[in-house]
């Protein structure tokens, strides 16, 4: 049944009518196992876009878990304040990402969504099921959404799709969103014939639903509280709160990641040098130098802070040898865990054999 679009549940159900949808390759079930069935002729129980999940409540359940909801960033709630502006509207839209030079990068990760890193912003694109009325109204019951995790599926769902009522608010967005395959640029007939285009004017109609002046924090799930955040301070503090070396790996080899290290270090071995040397200069000077007595203290002051400085140089030399030794103990220790269950695994089965003779 319908809902009007003036008495939205955000507690459960589809915040939206069904004539605003933006799929409609789903229906009910007829067989009682399905929550939904697609007009697929090959897999018809399979979730479109993802049809190694068939559309069974438990396997939908523990695909969506795993699609949207975010527990490392709801673990980080309480230290979010220190990343990121505490408000939900803090998402540039995708021509001011453009703007400031940052490359749509997708992600299946729903942790990375509306995430940036230097020159590159992380997106998750919208699944076509979430743009289905269907969907909402056949799997988000009032029962599923009761549950602990069910509703957690769901704020996480209501919080995902309102980060794209502030990416996309113009033409330009849209034309962005659709061309780096964000959101499908055209519909899917379901009786096999011409797909439809989908236009802005549609994608307003139906993202309005999940508007921000709609779709309160109250509905929505912890993460979705804050907007864009910035993974190099994630990644910082991931070590106190998540007890973890990082949120998630930005660099894929050693020399990348070290590389980030030289610029900082040689503004401050650069900074080191002119003071050093404009002490050297003050107490070599003919009306100067050491011996003179209102230079002694220059003096004096150059020698503890030339120590000072030989110290500070052999911490960071013997960190990052440390860090670079953390690091390949820690992949090597995780490898040899890896080998070991393969191989406990591996012998396992020759037992199950043997036993089998």
């Amino acid at each position: 049944m319908e809902k009007p679009l003036d008495e939205p549940t955000y507690a459960f159900g589809p915040p939206f009518i069904a004539k605003y949808a933006l799929f409609h390759g789903l229906h009910k079930a007829s067989s009682t196992k399905l929550c939904l069935e697609s007009t697929s002729k090959k897999l018809p129980d399979r979730l479109p876009g993802h049809p190694q999940t068939k559309m069974d409540l438990e396997s939908l359940s523990t695909y969506l878990k795993k699609a949207l909801t975010t527990p490392k960033l709801n673990k980080f709630y309480h230290w979010l304040w220190i990343i990121s502006t505490h408000d939900s509207a803090n998402i540039n839209s995708l021509s001011l990402q453009n703007v400031r030079g940052r490359e749509v990068t997708l992600t299946q990760n729903p942790e990375l969504h509306c995430v940036w890193h230097n020159k590159r912003i992380f997106l998750k694109p919208i699944p076509e099921f979430l743009l289905s009325y269907e969907f909402w109204d056949n799997v988000f019951t009032e029962d599923f959404c009761s549950d602990g995790i069910g509703k957690e599926v769901h704020q996480s769902a209501l919080g995902f799709m309102r980060t794209y009522a502030s990416l996309i608010q113009y033409p330009s967005d849209f034309a962005l969103a659709t061309s780096k395959g964000l959101i499908p640029s055209e519909e899917p007939s379901p009786d096999g014939g011409d797909p439809k285009k989908i236009t802005f004017e549609d994608f307003v109609a139906f993202i309005e639903a999940f508007h921000g002046s709609k779709v309160k924090d109250s509905h929505v799930s912890l993460r979705y509280h804050y907007g864009d955040l910035r993974l190099s301070r994630l990644n910082f503090w991931a070590k106190i709160v998540l007890f973890d070396f990082n949120f998630e790996k930005a660099y894929g080899n050693y020399d990348a990641y070290f590389s980030r290290f030289y610029g900082p270090l040689l503004f401050l071995f650069g900074v080191i040098n002119l003071v050093m040397g404009a002490m050297q200069l003050g107490i070599n000077t003919e009306k100067g130098g050491w011996k003179h007595e209102d230079w002694k203290g220059l003096y004096y002051t150059g020698r503890v802070f030339a120590v000072i400085v030989l110290i500070f140089i052999s911490i960071v030399i013997v960190n990052l040898f440390g860090l670079f030794g953390f690091m390949v103990v820690r992949e090597f220790a995780y490898g040899a865990k890896e080998h070991r269950k393969k191989l406990e695994r591996a012998q396992g089965l020759l037992d199950d054999e043997e036993k089998g003779r």
